[in-house]
Parts: structure tokens; sequence; C-alpha cells
């Protein structure tokens, strides 16, 4: 089960990772996004690696922030960051808006390698 420590007779919220609402082609212009490019970081908005499992309560609080500075507000512990990246299948990398195109396919690849553990043993 890719989250063991999920308490399923509580609420939990399925929460985007990079804020749907920095998903605009506003945003994006303003970042210098290519025009060309814009499209497929618009596709990635809903897609699973940009999705994530949250109890209530934290999903809520970083609903509308920059994922990097949401995450490190909530986990200021490096011991609790580096648990709730593992927890959530989180990459190791630079997770700045700016670098979104990387962060889906490195965490697709995580996910598979979580999915195969999970079904081959």
């Amino acid at each position: 089960m890719p989250y063991p420590w999920l308490k399923y007779d509580q609420s939990f919220h399925i929460g985007h990772i990079f804020p749907r609402a920095m998903f605009t082609k506003k945003r994006l212009e303003k970042l210098a996004v290519p025009k060309d490019a814009r499209e497929a970081w618009l596709e990635h908005t809903d897609n699973l690696a940009n999705l994530q499992l949250l109890q209530g309560g934290l999903s809520q609080n970083m609903s509308d922030k920059e994922f990097e500075a949401g995450l490190k507000e909530s986990n200021p512990n490096p011991d609790d960051l580096g648990q709730h990246k593992h927890l959530h299948l989180i990459p190791n990398c630079e997770l700045t808006f700016q670098r979104f195109p990387e962060f889906p396919a490195e965490r697709t690849g995580i996910i598979k390698r979580k999915l195969e553990e999970l079904l081959c043993t």
C-alpha cells in the first residue's frame, strides 16, 4: 500500500503538489516559460505525478503556496522534511515551480518503482 500510514477513518484530501492556482497562462508567461512549452506544463497540472494524499489540515494549509516553501514551512526540521518526502514519494530534487517540467518524470519513476515493489512482494 503506497500510504500505509494513512488513517482511513479520518478526512484526507487529494492535494496538488504544485498548486493548481499556479498553472495559469498568465503566470507561465510571467515566468518566461516559452509559449510552445506552456501547454505541456498545463497538461501536467492534474497528472498523478502532481497529486498526493494529505490529511485534511495539511492539504488546506499548503493549497496555494509554492510547494517548496510550504513544504519547508510545514517541516522545518530536516529529518521531518526527509520523512515527508519519503512518505509522499517526492523526489530529492529542486522543488521550485520553475523546475516543474522535470518533476513529473522523476516522481513517476519513484511511483512506478514503489508499485513494482508492492506488487512483486
